[in-house]
């Protein structure tokens, strides 16, 4: 296995912020390590270069590397339905604002994508880029097998500030 293959182990969690209107990819295995890219492909582009900027700044320093979380174990829980919200009937759905959590499965050499919003929604692909590529195609592909007959979930949002920090920046 190659250096390069090695960097691109490691899990991505892609989420709309709508604010600044871009993708942000986060790396949950490294700690801090993030970036954004203003469609889900230059999200994973950019998270691939953090990815092995952060490996070789910790190796720089000497500060241990953590390992990637892969296989099935890894995969991520779909968000309850009782915790997102729906969109109404005749409503226009944005595809492209979902969350897409991507995971390297060694056993099977694929990234398997899950969009936590859409319960059962997954997919794979070879690369981190061809995962997203799957992932925007079965995102329709459940949303309009599902349109008529199942209220539809919103995309749930990057939160730029965690709820325990913005209760305690509002006043009283």
């Amino acid at each position: 296995m190659s250096e390069h293959d090695q960097f691109q182990d490691y899990s991505m969690v892609l989420e709309w912020e709508p604010r600044d209107r871009i993708f942000v990819a986060t790396v949950p295995e490294l700690p801090g390590c993030s970036t954004h890219g203003m469609a889900y492909e230059d999200s994973v582009q950019h998270g691939e270069e953090a990815i092995e900027s952060w490996i070789n700044a910790s190796r720089h320093w000497g500060l241990p590397i953590p390992k990637p979380r892969v296989g099935l174990d890894a995969l991520p829980d779909f968000i309850e339905p009782d915790h997102l919200t729906y969109v109404p009937p005749g409503e226009p759905i944005e595809y492209d604002h979902y969350s897409l959590d991507i995971i390297w499965q060694p056993d099977d050499m694929i990234y398997v994508v899950t969009v936590r919003e859409l319960r059962g929604c997954r997919t794979h692909g070879s690369t981190h880029k061809e995962a997203v590529i799957q992932g925007r195609d079965v995102i329709e592909s459940w949303i309009s097998a599902f349109r008529s007959d199942r209220r539809i979930p919103r995309p749930k949002y990057y939160d730029l500030e965690p709820a325990e920090t913005a209760a305690v920046r509002r006043p009283a």
